[in-house]
């Protein structure tokens, strides 16, 4: 049963993420400004909207596929995008971000410690710039900096 279903999982996985981030940020952040240009819910909204178009393209995709069986080992990236998506109310979307990618480089991809940091600045320094700094994008700070923060 799951290697005549399992080629249709990850791209309904995308589907479904996809409008949910574009629905989402549609409903809490602006778009676009005709004085300030792309607003916080740009990317998002944009990016959403891509991932379930891609995601609705290889499922019809897979329909002309022949059925596969499930290597439990693909669904690293999946089970790390999950941690990443509940570090983030833990310890913010930034932190969670720049966890991730040094993780992965480091332990999954097996990169030196070099060029592990190197590409970890230079991603960070590029999220920032862009999202923070920028397009002035509205992170999370998560829990246990709002627990800190209280007074």
């Amino acid at each position: 049963m799951l290697n005549k279903t399992g080629k249709y999982i990850v791209p309904a996985f995308m589907v479904l993420v996809g409008v949910f981030f574009a629905a989402y940020s549609q409903m809490h952040y602006k778009f676009y400004s005709p004085t300030q240009g792309p607003m916080p819910g740009f990317m998002p909204e944009v990016l959403g909207v891509l991932l379930a178009l891609s995601g609705l393209a290889a499922l019809l995709q897979a329909r002309n596929e022949p059925d596969k069986a499930l290597d439990p080992k693909n669904f690293t990236v999946v089970l790390a995008i999950g941690l990443v998506l509940i570090f983030n109310y833990l310890v913010g979307t930034l932190i969670s971000i720049g966890l991730f990618l040094l993780i992965w480089l480091k332990f999954v991809s097996k990169t030196n410690w070099k060029t592990t940091l190197l590409v970890f600045v230079l991603v960070m320094a590029f999220i920032y710039g862009i999202f923070v700094f920028w397009m002035d994008v509205p992170f999370t700070e998560g829990l246990l900096f709002e627990m800190l923060s209280v007074h």
